[in-house]
């Protein structure tokens, strides 16, 4: 039996999640919490009632009668918490029997901010899909600086010096990607920030998830990162060590996020000829500079000079995403023959590679395509793929 932890406040904040509360109050009470605090935002089912009877004495809630966004509703959260440490509990996830032991030895040793790798379980069968690591290129000195290229974290529900995470606060103006934006803050605050390799962290995959909204996921990952100077960044990059071909990589990463496709231009022409590796892809940043270059051509809607970038660098990456890309360009150019070609040898890399799948619909209907990868395929184990 876990030993009991008075100094961590488990928060939860929840609206309508009468199906997976208990699960989610239980873990933790396995995991030794002393405290739950459950901020309901103005559920209209039994999710309040299950979670008392779940709790018991451990459990402590407040109420808030208005639906608000999520970055106010945790907020609320910090407001309340009233022990040194506290660490985040979706209310359709699970803490691991080690997650609360991992996250207070953390932070005694003197970190502000502690994040997990976690498990990624199907939310129907409860069956783990997979596990999804911390990556080794992010945990060196100042790697946390490629956070701002993409989040490389596999889960963002941290453990906290509570006067810390009140200090970073969260945006009440978003609705998703609040972890992400606060986590990007308290990088540029200079907060401490551990990672634990151990998958302590349960979190279930369901089709609804807001994360599997593209779209308005994107939005707000811009709105999040367009808070922080490319000049800012550049200095931060230079100062942690990063090269200048892996620096000019990460800026056109971020660039291409907020969709800045000229500037995304500008610094991926800067390591047009560094052969220094990126480590996240495995391959030069050249290369990778290239993709980028290229891309942010197709997006501004050049396209023949965007063919020009790609169709040479698949002789050097060969990857789904650049044959889907080419494919866009030797559509918009009048060659839809060329593209067909270009995204069945997407499909024969990755078969359920959404975008290249999208795009080959549109041909075979006599549409043009559209759709557009906008950053390399992730190489390192995430959320992303959903699949083992």
């Amino acid at each position: 039996m876990p030993k009991s932890f008075d100094s961590i406040t488990v928060a939860i904040v929840a609206r309508n999640a009468e199906a997976t509360i208990v699960r989610a109050v239980e873990s933790a009470l396995a995991a030794g919490a002393a405290t739950i605090l459950l901020v309901d935002d103005a559920s209209d089912d039994a999710t309040i009632k299950l979670a008392k009877a779940a709790g018991g004495g451990a459990l402590q809630v407040v109420e808030n009668n208005t639906p608000l966004s999520v970055g106010h509703v945790r907020s609320l959260a910090l407001q309340h918490i009233k022990t040194p440490y506290g660490v985040w509990l979706d209310a359709d996830d699970a803490f691991g029997e080690s997650h609360l032991h991992n996250m207070v030895d953390a932070l005694d040793a003197g970190a502000d901010l502690v994040f997990a790798a976690c498990d990624l379980l199907d939310g129907a069968s409860g069956e783990v899909i997979k596990t999804t690591g911390i990556p080794d290129f992010m945990r060196g000195p100042g790697a946390l600086y490629r956070s701002f290229e993409r989040n490389w974290l596999p889960s963002l529900h941290a453990g906290f010096r509570t006067t810390a995470a009140r200090a970073i606060g969260y945006d009440p103006d978003f609705t998703c990607v609040e972890d992400y934006d606060f986590l990007l803050r308290a990088i540029a605050g200079g907060l401490s920030i551990s990672l634990n390799t151990d998958p302590s962290y349960h979190y279930y995959h369901y089709d609804n998830t807001i994360s599997r909204n593209r779209e308005k996921t994107m939005d707000y990952t811009a709105q999040a990162l367009r808070k922080h100077k490319a000049g800012w960044l550049e200095d931060a990059l230079e100062r942690s060590g990063f090269s200048a071909g892996d620096a000019a990589c990460v800026l056109a990463s971020k660039a291409m996020f907020e969709q800045d496709f000229d500037a995304a231009l500008t610094f991926a022409t800067k390591a047009a000829a560094a052969e220094d590796m990126v480590a996240p892809y495995g391959a030069p940043a050249r290369h990778i500079s290239a993709f980028f270059a290229g891309t942010a051509a197709a997006k501004c809607g050049y396209f023949s000079d965007a063919l020009n970038i790609l169709e040479p660098l698949g002789n050097h990456l060969e990857r789904p995403e650049v044959y889907n890309n080419v494919a866009v360009c030797f559509a918009a150019c009048g060659d839809p023959s060329a593209a067909t070609l270009s995204l069945q040898m997407a499909l024969a890399l990755n078969p359920a590679y959404l975008d290249a799948k999208t795009n080959l619909a549109a041909l075979q209907a006599g549409a043009s395509p559209q759709t557009i990868t906008t950053h390399p395929i992730r190489q390192a184990p995430s959320r992303d793929g959903y699949s083992a």
